[in-house]
């Protein structure tokens, strides 16, 4: 994986503001979208007060390369903000998520998951589902742009300010607190035209960010085209390597997880567990070699590994407790591997002793 640092932003100054700021969205308070703070902003100077900014967000915007923070990794590139861009972000983000979302919608919505978005469609026959094809970069400027002029109803100005601030090279940045919650709200008219069309062949319809579900007793013809079309008139388009039709009696995957039969239970598939006990063994044979002496290895890249570990772990035990005993145990072997690697150190470094010279 390389990192690549945006111009002028020194690592260390970077890795300490992230220490700082570690923002967290909350949905204590919901409220319409016609109450919400960002409605029928007409002014900048109004705007400013919302934001808890100043006029420096117009530096912000005609520099906003180098309040980005780049890692490329497998090819792709994603980009997080930082400094005051990640501040502003937050706080857009914060009056985001607090605008009642519509039942349909499982992705960041507090008390709900991917699981219980796949759950929804275990008791019916025929599922039909696709995936929005590069979901964010596909919401240009020009979206978040009527969302805010039309949606929200701030002035021409002020949601100019606002699309420039939430996008990066004309989409949204997939690093981004704030990306999945307005690429909803950014593209509802959408997802509230799918909906519709959902319901008139009574189907039931779940969104989790960019995939989208349908299920009832029967999947009509022709509908694949009907969902085309309406994602085409929004300017999105289907990912074909993503999109299936299920029949009745066929096993359904839906979200990572299959549905082998209607009325059974969500699960990960074989190549989830396959992948987790291969990280299992990697993970004994390098605590063996640590213990006996015959490896050597970073304390980040331990983290880094045990990290990646404890998430399938987590993952796993939604659906089968043991995996809970699992992790602490791997918890506490990390600890005694950080332990180990500290005293090596210490002994590879020796001890340094300094004479001093005993005048004559």
């Amino acid at each position: 994986m390389d990192i690549l640092f945006a111009p002028a932003v020194p690592a260390c100054a970077y890795r300490q503001e992230e220490s700082l700021f570690k923002p967290k969205l909350s949905h204590s308070k919901s409220y319409e979208w016609f109450n919400s703070p960002l409605f029928k902003i007409r002014y900048e100077k109004a705007l400013f007060v919302v934001l808890r900014t100043t006029d420096k967000i117009f530096f912000i915007i005609d520099n906003k390369n180098i309040y980005y923070n780049m890692i490329e990794t497998k090819g792709r590139v994603c980009h997080t903000p930082c400094y005051e861009l990640k501040g502003l972000h937050s706080r857009l983000a914060q009056f985001l998520v607090r605008i009642k979302k519509p039942r349909y919608l499982y992705s960041g919505v507090k008390g709900l998951s991917y699981v219980d978005n796949a759950r929804v469609h275990s008791v019916y026959y025929e599922t039909f589902k696709t995936d929005i094809s590069e979901f964010y970069s596909a919401t240009t400027q020009a979206i978040v742009f009527k969302f805010f002029r039309n949606k929200m109803q701030c002035s021409h100005k002020v949601a100019n300010i606002l699309a420039e601030l939430c996008t990066l090279e004309g989409k949204l940045p997939t690093g981004s607190q704030l990306s999945m919650i307005l690429a909803f709200w950014a593209n509802s008219d959408m997802f509230e035209q799918l909906n519709q069309l959902a319901q008139e062949h009574h189907l039931v319809m779940t969104v989790y960010v960019d995939d989208i579900t349908f299920s009832g007793a029967k999947i009509p013809a022709g509908f694949r085209q009907q969902v085309a079309q309406i994602m085409s008139e929004h300017g999105h388009a289907m990912n074909k390597k993503k999109t299936r039709l299920y029949q009745a009696n066929s096993h359904k995957e839906i979200t990572g997880l299959i549905i082998n039969r209607v009325g059974d239970s969500p699960i990960p598939p074989n190549r989830f567990y396959l992948k987790l006990h291969n990280k299992l063994a990697e993970f004994n044979q390098i605590y063996a070699e640590i213990k006996n002496g015959k490896s050597k290895m970073e304390e980040d890249t331990l983290r880094q590994l045990t990290n990646h570990l404890i998430g399938l772990l987590n993952h796993a035990s939604q659906f089968d407790k043991k995996y809970k005993m699992v992790k602490k145990h791997i918890q506490k072997q990390h600890d005694d591997l950080i332990q180990c690697l500290q005293k090596q150190g210490e002994e590879k470094r020796g001890f340094c002793i300094e004479f001093t010279p005993v005048a004559p």
